[in-house]
Protein backbone atom coordinates (compact mmCIF):
# COMPACT_ATOMS: atom_id res chain seq x y z
CA UNK A 1 0.00 0.00 0.00
CA UNK A 2 2.74 2.33 1.22
CA UNK A 3 5.24 1.79 -2.03
CA UNK A 4 2.25 3.21 -4.35
CA UNK A 5 1.62 6.47 -2.57
CA UNK A 6 5.60 6.65 -2.20
CA UNK A 7 5.96 6.11 -5.96
CA UNK A 8 3.26 8.94 -6.32
CA UNK A 9 5.95 11.32 -4.75
CA UNK A 10 8.33 10.39 -7.38
CA UNK A 11 6.66 11.49 -10.58
CA UNK A 12 8.37 14.29 -12.27
CA UNK A 13 6.22 16.50 -15.53
CA UNK A 14 7.70 20.03 -15.14
CA UNK A 15 4.79 21.81 -13.75
CA UNK A 16 5.76 21.64 -9.48
CA UNK A 17 2.87 21.30 -7.07
CA UNK A 18 2.22 25.08 -4.90
CA UNK A 19 4.02 24.33 -1.25
CA UNK A 20 0.12 25.80 -0.46
CA UNK A 21 -1.74 23.29 -2.54
CA UNK A 22 -4.61 21.85 -0.50
CA UNK A 23 -3.49 18.10 -0.33
CA UNK A 24 -6.27 16.64 1.41
CA UNK A 25 -8.43 17.78 -1.68
CA UNK A 26 -9.24 15.47 -4.38
CA UNK A 27 -6.98 17.69 -7.03
CA UNK A 28 -3.73 16.84 -4.91
CA UNK A 29 -1.66 14.97 -7.09
CA UNK A 30 0.34 13.12 -4.57
CA UNK A 31 3.52 14.50 -6.15
CA UNK A 32 5.83 17.91 -5.32
CA UNK A 33 7.19 17.57 -8.53
CA UNK A 34 4.04 17.19 -10.92
CA UNK A 35 0.66 18.74 -10.22
CA UNK A 36 -1.01 16.30 -12.66
CA UNK A 37 -3.17 13.83 -10.92
CA UNK A 38 -3.36 11.60 -14.05
CA UNK A 39 -0.84 11.62 -14.96
CA UNK A 40 0.54 10.90 -11.42
CA UNK A 41 -1.34 8.45 -10.85
CA UNK A 42 -0.63 6.59 -14.22
CA UNK A 43 2.85 7.22 -13.91
CA UNK A 44 2.83 5.64 -10.15
CA UNK A 45 0.48 2.23 -10.92
CA UNK A 46 2.68 1.26 -14.34
CA UNK A 47 6.13 1.63 -11.83
CA UNK A 48 4.17 -0.40 -9.19
CA UNK A 49 2.98 -3.04 -11.74
CA UNK A 50 7.02 -3.20 -12.73
CA UNK A 51 7.90 -3.71 -8.81
CA UNK A 52 5.73 -6.39 -8.39
CA UNK A 53 6.56 -8.08 -11.51
CA UNK A 54 10.15 -8.32 -10.36
CA UNK A 55 9.75 -9.42 -6.90
CA UNK A 56 7.47 -12.05 -8.57
CA UNK A 57 9.83 -13.13 -10.96
CA UNK A 58 12.42 -13.58 -8.27
CA UNK A 59 10.36 -15.80 -6.57
CA UNK A 60 9.80 -18.45 -9.20
CA UNK A 61 13.46 -19.01 -7.56
CA UNK A 62 13.27 -18.56 -4.13
CA UNK A 63 10.23 -20.26 -3.24
CA UNK A 64 11.49 -23.92 -4.44
CA UNK A 65 15.13 -23.12 -3.01
CA UNK A 66 13.41 -22.45 0.25
CA UNK A 67 11.30 -25.68 0.67
CA UNK A 68 14.87 -27.60 -0.50
CA UNK A 69 16.87 -25.94 2.11
CA UNK A 70 14.11 -26.09 4.96
CA UNK A 71 13.93 -29.76 4.47
CA UNK A 72 17.79 -29.74 4.37
CA UNK A 73 18.77 -27.19 7.57
CA UNK A 74 15.33 -26.88 9.48
CA UNK A 75 12.55 -24.23 9.06
CA UNK A 76 14.25 -21.20 10.73
CA UNK A 77 17.03 -21.06 8.46
CA UNK A 78 14.93 -19.61 5.86
CA UNK A 79 12.45 -18.11 8.19
CA UNK A 80 15.81 -16.00 9.48
CA UNK A 81 16.62 -15.33 5.75
CA UNK A 82 13.58 -14.04 4.89
CA UNK A 83 13.18 -11.11 7.56
CA UNK A 84 16.37 -10.56 7.42
CA UNK A 85 15.35 -9.79 3.55
CA UNK A 86 12.84 -7.99 4.43
CA UNK A 87 15.09 -5.59 6.81
CA UNK A 88 17.41 -5.14 3.67
CA UNK A 89 14.56 -4.00 0.92
CA UNK A 90 13.37 -1.54 3.36
CA UNK A 91 16.72 0.08 4.00
CA UNK A 92 16.87 0.38 0.37
CA UNK A 93 13.62 2.23 0.30
CA UNK A 94 14.51 4.30 2.76
CA UNK A 95 17.57 5.58 0.72
CA UNK A 96 15.21 5.68 -2.03
CA UNK A 97 12.96 8.16 -0.09
CA UNK A 98 16.43 10.10 0.50
CA UNK A 99 16.87 11.14 -3.00
CA UNK A 100 13.22 11.93 -3.42
CA UNK A 101 13.04 11.89 -7.40
CA UNK A 102 15.15 10.48 -10.28
CA UNK A 103 16.41 7.37 -11.87
CA UNK A 104 18.95 6.57 -8.84
CA UNK A 105 14.99 6.49 -6.61
CA UNK A 106 13.58 3.80 -9.45
CA UNK A 107 16.74 1.58 -9.15
CA UNK A 108 16.29 1.19 -5.83
CA UNK A 109 12.55 0.42 -5.35
CA UNK A 110 13.26 -1.91 -8.54
CA UNK A 111 16.07 -3.68 -6.16
CA UNK A 112 13.85 -3.55 -3.17
CA UNK A 113 11.59 -5.54 -4.86
CA UNK A 114 13.82 -7.95 -6.03
CA UNK A 115 15.41 -8.23 -2.62
CA UNK A 116 12.11 -9.19 -0.86
CA UNK A 117 11.10 -11.26 -3.76
CA UNK A 118 14.52 -13.25 -2.98
CA UNK A 119 14.47 -13.89 0.20
CA UNK A 120 10.80 -14.12 0.94
CA UNK A 121 9.93 -17.91 1.94
CA UNK A 122 6.90 -17.04 4.33
CA UNK A 123 4.41 -18.82 2.07
CA UNK A 124 6.35 -21.99 2.05
CA UNK A 125 7.53 -22.23 5.86
CA UNK A 126 4.46 -21.72 6.95
CA UNK A 127 2.86 -24.42 4.80
CA UNK A 128 5.55 -27.07 5.71
CA UNK A 129 5.68 -26.38 9.39
CA UNK A 130 1.44 -26.86 9.38
CA UNK A 131 2.78 -29.73 7.72
CA UNK A 132 5.01 -31.05 10.05
CA UNK A 133 2.24 -30.25 13.25
CA UNK A 134 -0.68 -31.71 11.57
CA UNK A 135 -0.53 -35.17 10.48
CA UNK A 136 -4.17 -35.33 9.40
CA UNK A 137 -5.97 -33.60 6.46
CA UNK A 138 -8.49 -32.08 8.89
CA UNK A 139 -5.58 -30.98 11.37
CA UNK A 140 -4.12 -28.86 8.49
CA UNK A 141 -7.31 -27.49 6.78
CA UNK A 142 -8.45 -26.17 10.78
CA UNK A 143 -5.28 -24.61 11.19
CA UNK A 144 -5.36 -22.97 7.29
CA UNK A 145 -8.51 -21.53 8.13
CA UNK A 146 -7.67 -20.19 11.32
CA UNK A 147 -4.49 -18.79 10.00
CA UNK A 148 -6.22 -16.97 7.23
CA UNK A 149 -9.05 -15.40 9.53
CA UNK A 150 -6.19 -14.19 11.26
CA UNK A 151 -4.24 -12.55 8.47
CA UNK A 152 -7.38 -10.89 7.32
CA UNK A 153 -7.47 -9.48 10.72
CA UNK A 154 -4.12 -8.32 11.53
CA UNK A 155 -4.23 -7.06 7.56
CA UNK A 156 -7.13 -5.21 7.98
CA UNK A 157 -6.10 -3.63 11.44
CA UNK A 158 -2.69 -2.48 10.07
CA UNK A 159 -4.43 -1.37 6.45
CA UNK A 160 -6.70 0.79 9.46
CA UNK A 161 -3.36 1.69 11.95
CA UNK A 162 -1.40 2.70 8.45
CA UNK A 163 -4.08 4.96 7.05
CA UNK A 164 -4.21 6.75 10.06
CA UNK A 165 -0.93 7.29 11.10
CA UNK A 166 0.80 7.56 7.71
CA UNK A 167 -1.51 7.75 4.58
CA UNK A 168 -3.65 10.52 6.17
CA UNK A 169 -0.99 12.54 6.26
CA UNK A 170 -0.67 13.27 2.77
CA UNK A 171 3.13 13.13 3.36
CA UNK A 172 5.82 13.28 0.50
CA UNK A 173 8.62 12.02 2.74
CA UNK A 174 8.27 7.70 3.47
CA UNK A 175 11.35 7.59 4.61
CA UNK A 176 11.10 7.65 8.40
CA UNK A 177 8.25 5.48 7.77
CA UNK A 178 10.85 2.99 5.86
CA UNK A 179 13.54 2.76 8.27
CA UNK A 180 11.55 1.76 11.30
CA UNK A 181 9.83 -1.10 8.98
CA UNK A 182 13.49 -1.85 8.37
CA UNK A 183 14.80 -1.65 11.75
CA UNK A 184 11.47 -3.90 12.98
CA UNK A 185 12.50 -6.16 10.48
CA UNK A 186 16.01 -6.60 11.37
CA UNK A 187 14.88 -6.99 14.85
CA UNK A 188 12.73 -9.50 14.25
CA UNK A 189 14.92 -11.47 12.32
CA UNK A 190 17.37 -11.32 15.98
CA UNK A 191 14.75 -12.68 18.45
CA UNK A 192 11.91 -14.70 16.58
CA UNK A 193 14.40 -17.54 15.25
CA UNK A 194 15.23 -17.87 19.41
CA UNK A 195 11.97 -18.05 20.46
CA UNK A 196 10.66 -20.00 17.80
CA UNK A 197 11.40 -24.04 18.11
CA UNK A 198 11.25 -25.30 14.56
CA UNK A 199 9.04 -28.02 13.75
CA UNK A 200 11.74 -30.02 11.39
CA UNK A 201 12.56 -32.39 14.06
CA UNK A 202 15.06 -34.07 11.43
CA UNK A 203 16.28 -32.36 8.78
CA UNK A 204 18.08 -34.67 6.31
CA UNK A 205 21.29 -31.81 5.94
CA UNK A 206 21.64 -32.60 2.04
CA UNK A 207 20.68 -30.26 -0.35
CA UNK A 208 19.53 -31.95 -4.38
CA UNK A 209 20.92 -29.12 -6.63
CA UNK A 210 18.40 -31.10 -9.02
CA UNK A 211 14.98 -29.96 -6.80
CA UNK A 212 16.44 -26.08 -6.55
CA UNK A 213 15.26 -25.32 -9.94
CA UNK A 214 11.32 -23.92 -10.70
CA UNK A 215 11.52 -25.97 -13.57
CA UNK A 216 11.92 -29.04 -11.72
CA UNK A 217 8.47 -28.54 -10.04
CA UNK A 218 6.54 -28.04 -13.35
CA UNK A 219 7.32 -32.03 -14.30
CA UNK A 220 4.46 -33.32 -12.60
CA UNK A 221 2.00 -31.52 -15.19
CA UNK A 222 2.77 -33.54 -18.04
CA UNK A 223 2.62 -36.92 -15.59
CA UNK A 224 -1.29 -36.35 -14.43
CA UNK A 225 -4.26 -35.52 -16.16
CA UNK A 226 -6.09 -33.87 -13.51
CA UNK A 227 -2.96 -32.41 -12.10
CA UNK A 228 -2.78 -30.25 -15.91
CA UNK A 229 -6.18 -29.45 -15.52
CA UNK A 230 -5.68 -27.66 -12.12
CA UNK A 231 -2.20 -26.09 -13.18
CA UNK A 232 -4.41 -24.75 -15.96
CA UNK A 233 -7.13 -23.63 -14.16
CA UNK A 234 -4.97 -21.90 -11.62
CA UNK A 235 -2.51 -19.84 -14.26
CA UNK A 236 -5.82 -18.51 -15.87
CA UNK A 237 -7.20 -17.25 -12.49
CA UNK A 238 -4.18 -15.99 -11.45
CA UNK A 239 -3.71 -14.12 -14.38
CA UNK A 240 -7.11 -12.79 -14.55
CA UNK A 241 -7.12 -11.33 -11.04
CA UNK A 242 -3.85 -9.95 -11.23
CA UNK A 243 -6.05 -6.93 -12.77
CA UNK A 244 -6.40 -5.95 -9.18
CA UNK A 245 -3.38 -4.56 -9.11
CA UNK A 246 -4.27 -1.55 -10.70
CA UNK A 247 -7.33 -0.95 -8.74
CA UNK A 248 -6.22 1.98 -6.37
CA UNK A 249 -4.65 3.67 -9.16
CA UNK A 250 -7.89 3.25 -10.92
CA UNK A 251 -10.01 4.61 -8.39
CA UNK A 252 -8.12 7.86 -7.76
CA UNK A 253 -6.92 8.43 -11.42
CA UNK A 254 -10.85 7.60 -12.82
CA UNK A 255 -13.00 8.95 -10.11
CA UNK A 256 -10.84 11.31 -8.12
CA UNK A 257 -10.60 10.28 -4.72
CA UNK A 258 -8.32 10.89 -2.24
CA UNK A 259 -5.30 8.11 -1.43
CA UNK A 260 -7.00 8.20 2.22
CA UNK A 261 -10.38 7.11 0.38
CA UNK A 262 -8.84 5.13 -2.18
CA UNK A 263 -7.85 2.86 1.19
CA UNK A 264 -10.94 2.51 2.76
CA UNK A 265 -12.51 1.25 -0.52
CA UNK A 266 -9.70 -1.40 -0.89
CA UNK A 267 -10.78 -2.08 2.73
CA UNK A 268 -14.29 -2.45 2.47
CA UNK A 269 -13.84 -5.07 -0.48
CA UNK A 270 -11.15 -6.83 1.58
CA UNK A 271 -13.71 -6.59 4.53
CA UNK A 272 -16.50 -7.99 1.82
CA UNK A 273 -13.95 -11.10 1.16
CA UNK A 274 -13.62 -11.73 4.47
CA UNK A 275 -17.13 -12.24 4.66
CA UNK A 276 -17.58 -14.54 1.88
CA UNK A 277 -14.40 -16.41 3.20
CA UNK A 278 -16.52 -16.72 6.65
CA UNK A 279 -19.56 -17.71 4.43
CA UNK A 280 -17.55 -20.89 2.46
CA UNK A 281 -18.21 -23.77 4.85
CA UNK A 282 -21.74 -23.30 4.76
CA UNK A 283 -22.22 -23.07 0.78
CA UNK A 284 -19.62 -26.52 0.35
CA UNK A 285 -21.52 -28.18 2.92
CA UNK A 286 -24.85 -27.15 1.52
CA UNK A 287 -24.19 -26.99 -2.24
CA UNK A 288 -21.21 -29.23 -2.30
CA UNK A 289 -17.24 -28.25 -3.43
CA UNK A 290 -17.86 -29.31 -7.21
CA UNK A 291 -21.25 -26.47 -7.45
CA UNK A 292 -19.65 -23.86 -4.84
CA UNK A 293 -16.20 -23.44 -7.44
CA UNK A 294 -18.61 -23.96 -10.62
CA UNK A 295 -21.02 -20.87 -9.18
CA UNK A 296 -17.73 -18.69 -7.46
CA UNK A 297 -15.73 -18.69 -11.20
CA UNK A 298 -18.92 -17.83 -12.79
CA UNK A 299 -19.18 -15.01 -10.17
CA UNK A 300 -15.82 -13.79 -10.61
CA UNK A 301 -16.43 -13.89 -14.68
CA UNK A 302 -19.62 -11.59 -14.60
CA UNK A 303 -17.93 -9.41 -12.25
CA UNK A 304 -15.12 -8.64 -14.92
CA UNK A 305 -17.71 -7.87 -17.80
CA UNK A 306 -19.16 -5.31 -15.23
CA UNK A 307 -15.88 -3.70 -15.16
CA UNK A 308 -15.36 -3.40 -18.42
CA UNK A 309 -17.88 -1.00 -18.23
CA UNK A 310 -16.35 1.27 -14.89
CA UNK A 311 -15.00 4.11 -17.36
CA UNK A 312 -18.00 5.49 -17.82
CA UNK A 313 -19.54 5.34 -14.46
CA UNK A 314 -18.20 4.35 -11.04
CA UNK A 315 -21.46 2.29 -9.84
CA UNK A 316 -19.88 -0.51 -12.20
CA UNK A 317 -16.41 -0.43 -10.52
CA UNK A 318 -18.31 -0.96 -7.10
CA UNK A 319 -20.74 -3.64 -8.71
CA UNK A 320 -18.22 -5.61 -10.23
CA UNK A 321 -15.56 -5.81 -7.45
CA UNK A 322 -18.78 -6.62 -5.05
CA UNK A 323 -19.15 -9.79 -7.34
CA UNK A 324 -15.28 -10.64 -7.13
CA UNK A 325 -15.17 -10.22 -3.63
CA UNK A 326 -17.83 -12.97 -3.23
CA UNK A 327 -15.97 -15.08 -5.52
CA UNK A 328 -13.62 -15.67 -2.76
CA UNK A 329 -15.89 -18.27 -1.51
CA UNK A 330 -14.57 -20.68 -4.18
CA UNK A 331 -11.00 -20.74 -2.69
CA UNK A 332 -11.29 -23.40 0.07
CA UNK A 333 -13.34 -25.16 -2.47
CA UNK A 334 -10.57 -25.41 -4.85
CA UNK A 335 -8.55 -26.17 -2.24
CA UNK A 336 -10.22 -29.34 -1.35
CA UNK A 337 -10.84 -30.46 -4.37
CA UNK A 338 -7.02 -30.14 -5.24
CA UNK A 339 -6.57 -32.45 -1.65
CA UNK A 340 -9.08 -35.20 -2.61
CA UNK A 341 -8.43 -35.05 -6.77
CA UNK A 342 -4.73 -35.59 -6.33
CA UNK A 343 -2.77 -38.90 -5.14
CA UNK A 344 -0.83 -38.22 -1.44
CA UNK A 345 2.86 -39.27 -3.47
CA UNK A 346 2.04 -36.18 -6.18
CA UNK A 347 0.86 -34.14 -3.57
CA UNK A 348 3.70 -31.97 -2.98
CA UNK A 349 4.93 -31.54 -6.51
CA UNK A 350 1.51 -30.69 -7.39
CA UNK A 351 1.08 -27.96 -4.70
CA UNK A 352 4.91 -26.63 -6.29
CA UNK A 353 3.98 -26.66 -9.83
CA UNK A 354 0.94 -24.80 -9.04
CA UNK A 355 2.21 -22.16 -7.27
CA UNK A 356 5.04 -21.83 -9.94
CA UNK A 357 2.54 -21.21 -12.18
CA UNK A 358 0.92 -18.99 -10.18
CA UNK A 359 4.26 -16.79 -9.40
CA UNK A 360 4.60 -16.52 -13.19
CA UNK A 361 1.34 -15.65 -14.06
CA UNK A 362 1.30 -12.72 -11.60
CA UNK A 363 5.26 -11.82 -12.66
CA UNK A 364 4.20 -11.69 -16.47
CA UNK A 365 0.48 -10.26 -16.06
CA UNK A 366 0.92 -7.64 -13.08
CA UNK A 367 3.83 -5.26 -15.55
CA UNK A 368 1.07 -6.22 -18.38
CA UNK A 369 -2.24 -4.84 -17.23
CA UNK A 370 0.25 -1.44 -15.25
CA UNK A 371 1.23 -0.84 -18.77
CA UNK A 372 -1.88 -1.41 -20.53
CA UNK A 373 -3.77 1.24 -18.08
CA UNK A 374 -1.10 3.53 -18.75
CA UNK A 375 -1.28 3.25 -22.30
CA UNK A 376 -5.11 3.89 -22.28
CA UNK A 377 -6.17 5.92 -19.09
CA UNK A 378 -9.02 5.44 -16.38
CA UNK A 379 -11.54 7.76 -17.86
CA UNK A 380 -13.91 9.21 -15.61
CA UNK A 381 -12.50 12.12 -14.57
CA UNK A 382 -8.87 11.77 -16.31
CA UNK A 383 -11.40 11.51 -19.58
CA UNK A 384 -9.65 14.22 -21.42
CA UNK A 385 -6.53 11.70 -21.78
CA UNK A 386 -8.30 8.61 -21.83
CA UNK A 387 -9.54 7.00 -25.40
CA UNK A 388 -12.92 5.66 -23.65
CA UNK A 389 -12.88 3.24 -26.37
CA UNK A 390 -9.85 1.62 -24.85
CA UNK A 391 -10.14 1.84 -21.26
CA UNK A 392 -12.18 -1.13 -20.91
CA UNK A 393 -8.47 -3.36 -22.11
CA UNK A 394 -7.57 -4.12 -18.95
CA UNK A 395 -10.70 -5.47 -17.47
CA UNK A 396 -11.35 -7.13 -20.65
CA UNK A 397 -7.82 -9.08 -21.02
CA UNK A 398 -8.33 -10.02 -17.24
CA UNK A 399 -12.27 -11.41 -17.96
CA UNK A 400 -10.82 -13.17 -21.09
CA UNK A 401 -8.66 -15.17 -18.59
CA UNK A 402 -11.04 -16.11 -16.17
CA UNK A 403 -13.58 -17.01 -19.17
CA UNK A 404 -11.12 -19.72 -19.75
CA UNK A 405 -10.72 -20.55 -16.35
CA UNK A 406 -14.48 -21.45 -16.77
CA UNK A 407 -13.78 -23.29 -19.67
CA UNK A 408 -11.12 -25.51 -18.13
CA UNK A 409 -13.18 -25.92 -14.93
CA UNK A 410 -16.13 -27.98 -17.34
CA UNK A 411 -13.30 -29.66 -18.89
CA UNK A 412 -11.77 -30.79 -15.81
CA UNK A 413 -15.45 -31.97 -14.34
CA UNK A 414 -16.58 -33.44 -17.88
CA UNK A 415 -13.27 -35.61 -18.01
CA UNK A 416 -12.77 -36.58 -14.84
CA UNK A 417 -16.69 -36.87 -13.02
CA UNK A 418 -15.94 -39.96 -11.15
CA UNK A 419 -12.86 -38.46 -9.18
CA UNK A 420 -15.20 -35.64 -7.74
CA UNK A 421 -17.09 -34.96 -4.83
CA UNK A 422 -19.79 -33.71 -6.47
CA UNK A 423 -22.67 -34.20 -3.16
CA UNK A 424 -22.49 -32.56 -0.20
CA UNK A 425 -22.02 -34.77 3.02
CA UNK A 426 -25.41 -34.31 3.90
CA UNK A 427 -26.99 -35.80 0.71
CA UNK A 428 -24.82 -39.08 1.08
CA UNK A 429 -26.07 -39.83 4.13
CA UNK A 430 -29.79 -39.73 3.08
CA UNK A 431 -28.61 -42.32 0.75
CA UNK A 432 -27.65 -44.80 3.15
CA UNK A 433 -27.51 -44.43 7.03
CA UNK A 434 -25.19 -47.91 8.49
CA UNK A 435 -25.31 -48.66 11.87
CA UNK A 436 -23.43 -46.71 14.79
CA UNK A 437 -20.04 -46.67 14.97
CA UNK A 438 -20.01 -48.59 11.03
CA UNK A 439 -17.31 -46.83 8.54
CA UNK A 440 -18.35 -46.73 4.84
CA UNK A 441 -16.49 -46.05 1.81
CA UNK A 442 -17.42 -43.13 -0.39
CA UNK A 443 -17.15 -43.82 -3.92
CA UNK A 444 -15.09 -41.54 -5.84
CA UNK A 445 -12.32 -40.94 -2.66
CA UNK A 446 -9.46 -41.92 -0.96
CA UNK A 447 -10.82 -41.49 2.69
CA UNK A 448 -13.37 -43.19 4.76
CA UNK A 449 -16.25 -41.41 6.32
CA UNK A 450 -17.74 -42.21 9.73
CA UNK A 451 -21.11 -41.19 9.61
CA UNK A 452 -21.98 -41.05 12.61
Amino acid sequence: VLLFFFLRTTIECGSETPEDFDRSSREWSGSRYCNDRCKVTSEATFLNGIAAGVEQFAQVFCLPAAGVLSDAWGRKFPYTITFVGFSLSFFTLSGAALLRRGSAVLILVMLHAFIIGATDSFPIILNTSITDLFKTIKGRGYTYGVTAAFRFVYSGLGLIIITATIIAENTYDYGPTFLTFAVLDLLASIFLPLLLVDTNVSPSGKVSCAKLSPLNALTVLREDEVVMYIGILNFCVVSSISVISIAVGYVIGAYGYTQIEAVYIAFAIGFLAFLATCAAPCMISRFGNRRTLKTTLLCALIGLCILCFSPISQIFFFLGFAFLALAVTGVPAYQALLSQNVKMDKMGRTIGAVGTLGIIATAIFTPLYASVFRLVGAGGDCADQTDLRLAWIPWGISACFMGGANLTLHLWFRSNPASLVSQPLISLQKQKHPREGEREEVPGTQQKVNFD
